[in-house]
């Protein structure tokens, strides 16, 4: 099985500013990332609230399994799945899947994440905010996936 794999931080190549006039998202959103043909097709809508508040919808096709891996944090938000599967590693912690409406809470501030999408289409809605609002939001739930702490990523 053939796996493609890109550094998140390599977005700022495939990131353009209101150059697809085609539908009212890419009108609305702040920023558009295009996945390149050799992954597949799709585009992901941003967003943006503030710095570090982003609003992310993507829709995506994968020709064959593709690995995107973001740096360090912080970072922290939330991702719904709303088709198709993710698999997500946090580098020293642990790894879990997400399937077909379900969610996932998360905080990275040292660790590196890799996604994982399998060949077929996936469509998601995630988002990132502020540390400091995301744990107020949080601090109901005992339900980490990988069972670790919020200050431990």
């Amino acid at each position: 099985m053939s796996t493609h794999s890109i550094d998140i931080r390599d977005f700022d190549g495939f990131k353009t500013h209101h150059k697809f006039y085609e539908t009212k998202l890419s009108e609305l959103s702040d920023h558009q990332f295009t996945l390149p043909q050799e992954f597949g097709g799709g585009v992901s809508y941003g967003f943006e609230f503030s710095k570090t508040s982003i609003l992310q919808l993507s829709s995506m096709s994968f020709e064959t399994e593709t690995e995107f891996t973001n740096g360090e944090g912080p970072l922290c938000g939330a991702f719904i799945v709303l088709e198709g599967t993710l698999e997500l590693e946090i580098e020293g912690y642990g790894s879990l899947t997400a399937s077909s409406d379900q969610a996932c809470l998360f905080f990275l501030n040292k660790a590196k994440c890799h996604c994982r999408y399998r060949a077929g289409k996936v469509r998601l809605l995630n988002f990132s905010i502020e540390q400091e609002l995301m744990a107020s939001l949080a601090q109901d739930y005992d339900n980490s996936p990988l069972g670790y702490q919020a200050d431990e990523l």
